[in-house]
């Protein structure tokens, strides 16, 4: 979490958790002498990361995108943020409070320094804010997970991320927006073919049969703008719901 103060010529990190653990990452409490004293206008910004590599043993399947959900599957990044406001002439007297004890911790350490050698390891920490793109991205397709059908078969279902903001892109059914199901199955199977800015979730259904083996996958290929992104379907790595 990080702090863009008003103007935008500083921006400051807060936190920073690099080992974040649903099970038991919950609260972080600031200590009284580290509360952050905002002025009136400052943005509080929050950057996460999705760890979708073979090394996060709590991702089901490293070969698809995973984006942002409200299931434990999914990419879910949220913050709940507790704060109180400050008056003009509060907020002053905080800040001139928190200098008067820095000041005075200061003058403490340069006597330590003077009776004894430290070693002091600075590191510095430089984020970058998250880039917008209107358009010149590319669309990425994302499997949501699996159906089972009364009949017995399945159903494999699909959505899209579009990464621009604004720009909508059309990839005809061909070899740059197609599907392979596996035994010469391939082409169009009612993927879209005009896609929308940002994340369009639970848009179409492949069928597959009742003794379908849960190794194999249905893959969506996509290339738009030179670039090819897939979404590889496998039952065993995306739960099964009963309604999107």
């Amino acid at each position: 979490m990080e702090a863009i103060y008003p103007g935008g010529h500083k921006v400051e990190m807060l936190s920073c958790v690099s080992r974040y653990q649903f099970a038991w990452h919950l609260v972080y409490l600031y200590a009284e002498d580290e509360q952050p004293l905002l002025p009136a206008g400052t943005v509080l910004h929050m950057i996460s990361w999705y760890d979708n590599s073979p090394g996060n043993k709590f991702n089901p399947d490293p070969d698809n995108l995973i984006t942002y959900g409200q299931r434990t599957v999914d990419e879910m990044g949220g913050a709940w943020i507790s704060y109180y406001f400050l008056s003009d002439q509060e907020f002053k007297q905080q800040v001139e409070a928190r200098k008067t004890k820095q000041a005075l911790a200061k003058a403490e350490l340069r006597m330590r320094w003077f009776f004894a050698a430290c070693a002091v390891f600075i590191t510095v920490s430089a984020t970058r804010a998250q880039v917008q793109y209107a358009r010149g991205q590319n669309v990425a397709p994302v499997f949501e997970g699996w159906e089972r059908n009364t009949d017995g078969t399945f159903s494999m279902v699909f959505g899209y991320l579009n990464r621009n903001y604004e720009e909508e892109v059309d990839i005809p059914v061909g070899p740059a927006n197609n599907i392979d199901a596996g035994e010469g199955k391939s082409g169009d199977r009612g993927q879209p073919t005009h896609f929308y800015p940002r994340r369009q979730r639970f848009l179409f259904r492949v069928v597959v049969p009742a003794d379908w083996d849960k190794q194999q996958k249905v893959i969506w290929t996509l290339t738009p703008h030179g670039r090819t992104a897939q979404a590889k379907d496998r039952q065993n790595s995306r739960p099964h719901f009963d309604t999107p």
